[in-house]
């Protein structure tokens, strides 16, 4: 089937034959948009969904919604933060997150279980720059 994909604004970004056994993470695949993801009409697609299962049909137009990574956040203030849900944050984040800045004071981590949890994050978000503990 052919679909057509735009932006939010409707600018043009590609028309791409695939086939209705195809899922969603195929076509952001071919559009080098992985990280990005799509709505049709008022619905947004989940990227295992396949087109068939989308309603999709030949001449379906496909918006293209860009996703910004959160590169801050505030998780300060937080007594009910724990060693393990400091590293249950690091395991969720994606491999060679975005994330710049984590503010992780006035938690209840401190000593060795807060190097611990520094350590944690500083494997999965190589791009850290500012860590408050």
């Amino acid at each position: 089937m052919e679909l057509h994909v735009a932006r939010l604004d409707g600018s043009f970004v590609s028309t791409v034959v695939i086939a209705p056994s195809e899922t969603v993470e195929t076509l952001l695949s071919r559009l080098e948009a992985r990280g990005d993801r799509l709505v049709h009409g008022s619905r947004l697609l989940r990227r295992a969904e396949r087109m068939d299962e989308c309603g999709m049909c030949t001449g379906a137009v496909l918006h293209l919604v860009t996703v910004r990574p959160f590169v801050k956040l505030d998780i300060g203030n937080n007594d009910g933060l724990s060693l393990k849900g400091a590293g249950s944050l690091a395991e969720a984040l994606p491999d060679d997150s975005a994330l710049l800045a984590v503010r992780m004071s006035s938690c209840r981590l401190w000593g060795a279980e807060a190097g611990r949890a520094a350590a944690a994050l500083l494997r999965r978000a190589p791009k850290l720059k500012i860590l408050e503990l």
